[in-house]
């Protein structure tokens, strides 16, 4: 017999299968059964102190659920196949001779011994036909030529155990389910065969599913109760199929691509016509039929070669040099980002040169996509205009130049320049568009950073603005929070200002409609102080992803009750002091914060320190003009107004009550016999006494508008607007009621009662025939008359 020359070392390394499932002798039969399962072995070599006594396969289960003699705690050896046909790794000189073993003894795995009877490897059709790959053969022989016409089948209803009965019976390794099977002539012993073979020409039965040894072991190893277990539940479907015309070269793929044994070959109708194996496949290799056609192939690719040798060294020397050529211009490309391309406008297939491959994230070994495919990486947004360009450029002919963002498979977004030109036929019409594409990423980068440091400055110096215009710290933290949440367009920006405990309470707040609002809230900070020196000391906290960020779970879940996902916290410093603190939050995802945004929220706390400071320092402005005006016009023993502000006061109500034609009532009083209460009692008690009598006077005037003044020494002035006589004189019993009420002041020591006053009424409508000062000078003289009359009383003028 004639040999195929492969040499030992070829065949044992890519011949034999050198990853095997080997068990030890004394393993239970099931897990054996669940290991074959789980690894998808078709077989398992049983050992014993590492040398082979047996073989167990998937066929032996079968044929063990058949007898009903499947013993699971029993031990592999009890079921295993011994001896073993075997062959030496010595003898592995011929192929041809290998496949005469396995035709020979009907086997499907042939394990590979070496000198000491060790396992090396197993050989199966399988590797054998990988070994080979008789392209050739295959390609010009039909899958009729070698398919199984005669087709064990059962129906849906029949069990599993049925079902290995009749691959033992049949000496098969699967069974197709069918919805019917075939009716055979009324013989006793097709009864007795329960019909179950089915002939290729015989109706039209259309396949359902398929069982196979495998797929019996796996349900052993799942523990199914195999006799209650029916084939139309655990039946492989749909199914792969085949036809009668296909070559095996094609099927042969299909099986590999597949990773399967078996393809069910099925006719123009769809009707069962038979079934091709893995080992159908390697019998049609006969070895003499092989090995002629191995040697015509030898003899043929001997004449080429011979025939090719001048034409390779002719071309060698162009090849090196457009080679090098070549190599330059990617090497070019490569450092620019930049490939060509060319369209066939009339086929609509794409050219690429190896960096357009690059840019647009794709292997350059793989064709070109067309240009529909081509368009589908550009960003939705960018296709119209990018049809539109190719378009004009069609019917047109004139050279174009457009950016666009594309889509790479992993996701990432890259912006590209493409440039192109046309070349015209002779009658003018495009049949080809040619050009460049660029990778232009890192230049668009670098212009959005130059446009984010814009935008920074003209926010930082906008802020500036506005601190240096305004005075209002609540707007102008108002307006920070707002510009600041749409420059980072962030969900949420709130600033929030210390108090008692450390509390921060949110105070000014910019937040995304429908989002949770913090505005009142209240921050507890962390235990110790360590937070506090780390904003003192102008730190920003980025949180890029709150569920593992470095915080108690009690902040956690404080912040997951308003949504946070990423959060960019800095304090906002008064001087040395940490006044509250500004934080973006991000709510609807996570987000890693840039060292650029770090810097700006940075930069924008220390403006809207200045502005705090700033505040801070007109706020105490304020209050000092505010004492200095209160004290420029009130008295400061009785902390009524003074003479000045009595004046200013009595002027404008006189012009109101001249504009209005209203009633104006002015009141003088003075406390009786204070000289001599002050010579009794001291200067100190006199004092007392004034502030006391002041107080009382305050509390009898009821108006917003009623005023009291201190007009010189121990006498008071009231001023009633829109007030006549008799409302002056309900105003004055008030006051006499109030005094009478001092009994916890020094008595007069005069009356030995609680000090008095006298007082002088005036009321009038003002005109231009009269004034203020005439109106101090009536009362002045009402008063007089009061304390001429016996005091402790009022007269009117």
């Amino acid at each position: 017999m004639a040999q195929v020359q492969i040499s030992r070392q070829q065949l044992f390394a890519e011949g034999v299968l050198h990853q095997f499932l080997s068990v030890e002798s004394d393993t239970a039969i099931a897990q054996v059964i669940r290991t074959m399962s789980e690894t998808r072995s078709s077989f398992a070599l049983v050992l014993r102190a590492g040398q082979l006594v047996g073989i167990f396969t998937e066929r032996d289960v079968v044929r063990a659920i058949a007898r009903g003699s499947l013993q699971p705690a029993e031990a592999i050896a009890t079921v295993m196949v011994s001896p073993v046909i075997t062959l030496a790794e010595t003898d592995l000189d011929d192929l041809l001779a290998v496949l005469q073993i396995f035709r020979q003894h009907q086997i499907r795995h042939l394990p590979i011994l070496g000198s000491q009877g060790e396992v090396l490897g197993v050989m199966t059709p399988n590797s054998i036909r990988n070994l080979l790959q008789p392209s050739d053969l295959l390609k010009f022989r039909q899958v009729s030529d070698v398919m199984v016409s005669r087709v064990v089948s059962a129906l849906p209803s029949t069990s599993v155990t049925d079902l290995a009965h009749q691959m033992t019976q049949h000496r098969v390794s699967c069974v197709v389910i069918v919805p019917t099977l075939p009716q055979l002539p009324d013989a006793p012993e097709n009864q007795a065969a329960k019909s179950d073979l089915t002939d290729g020409s015989q109706g039209d039965v259309a396949p359902l599913g398929i069982v196979t040894e495998q797929d019996i072991v796996r349900f052993q190893a799942d523990g199914l109760n195999l006799a209650q277990t029916y084939a139309g539940e655990v039946m492989s479907t749909p199914l792969l199929q085949t036809s009668p015309q296909q070559s095996l070269w094609s099927a042969y793929q299909q099986m590999q691509e597949n990773r399967i044994r078996r393809l069910v070959v099925v006719g123009s109708r769809g009707e069962l016509v038979g079934i091709l194996t893995q080992t159908s496949v390697v019998h049609m290799l006969d070895p003499l039929e092989l090995c002629e056609v191995i040697r015509a192939l030898q003899s043929t690719v001997t004449q080429k070669n011979d025939a090719l040798h001048q034409e390779i060294r002719r071309r060698q020397a162009l090849t090196d040099a457009l080679a090098s050529s070549e190599a330059l211009l990617r090497e070019a490309q490569a450092l620019t980002h930049m490939g060509s391309w060319e369209l066939d406008v009339a086929t609509q297939t794409v050219t690429w040169s190896t960096e357009v491959f690059h840019v647009f994230g794709l292997d350059p070994t793989q064709p070109a996509p067309t240009l529909a495919e081509n368009e589908q990486q550009y960003h939705p947004e960018d296709r119209p205009r990018l049809r539109r360009i190719l378009s004009k450029a069609i019917a047109t002919g004139q050279p174009f130049r457009f950016q666009a963002r594309i889509i790479r498979p992993d996701g990432s977004i890259r912006h590209i320049e493409a440039r192109g030109r046309a070349r015209q036929s002779s009658d003018g019409t495009v049949t080809k568009l040619f050009g460049t594409a660029q990778d232009i990423t890192e230049q668009k980068q670098l212009e959005q950073l130059l446009r984010s440091q814009v935008q920074q400055q003209r926010l930082l110096a906008s802020m500036t603005q506005r601190i240096r215009q305004s005075l209002d710290l609540d707007a102008i933290l108002s307006t920070t929070v707002h510009e600041v949440r749409q420059f980072f367009q962030v969900d949420r920006v709130l600033i929030g200002q210390f108090g008692e405990d450390w509390r921060c309470g949110i105070a000014v707040e910019s937040v995304e409609p429908g989002r949770s609002p913090m505005l009142g809230a209240n921050i507890t900070p962390e235990p110790g102080e360590d937070w506090l020196k780390f904003y003192v000391r102008g730190h920003a906290k980025a949180i890029d992803c709150l569920e593992r960020a470095n915080l108690s779970a009690e902040a956690i879940a404080y912040w997951r009750q308003f949504q946070v996902q990423a959060a960019l916290t800095v304090g906002l410093l008064q001087g040395d002091r940490l006044w509250g603190l500004l934080s973006v939050q991000q709510c609807h995802q996570p987000r890693t914060w840039e060292r650029a945004e770090i810097d700006l929220i940075q930069q924008l706390a220390s403006q809207v320190g200045i502005a705090i400071q700033q505040s801070e320092l007109y706020r105490q402005l304020q209050y000092a003009n505010q004492e200095l005006a209160y004290l420029a016009t009130h008295d400061q023993l009785t902390r009524v107004a003074n003479r000045r502000y009595l004046d200013d006061y009595l002027q404008q109500e006189w012009n109101r009550a001249a504009r209005e034609g209203t009633p104006l009532s002015l009141v003088l009083c003075d406390v009786d016999y204070f000289k001599q209460y002050n010579d009794t009692h001291g200067h100190l008690a006199g004092d007392e006494c004034l502030m006391e009598i002041a107080t009382a006077i305050g509390r009898a005037l009821h108006r917003p508008a009623d005023f009291v003044a201190r007009y010189g020494g121990e006498e008071f002035a009231i001023v009633l607007p829109n007030t006549n006589r008799l409302g002056a004189v309900r105003v004055v019993q008030r006051i006499q009621k109030e005094l009478r009420n001092l009994t916890s002041l020094p008595p007069s020591p005069v009356t030995r009662t609680p000090s008095t006053l006298s007082f002088g009424i005036v009321s009038v409508i003002p005109s231009s025939l009269s004034s203020p000062l005439k109106l101090l000078d009536q009362s002045d003289r009402a008063l007089y008359r009061a304390k001429a009359q016996g005091r402790n009383r009022y007269c009117m003028d």
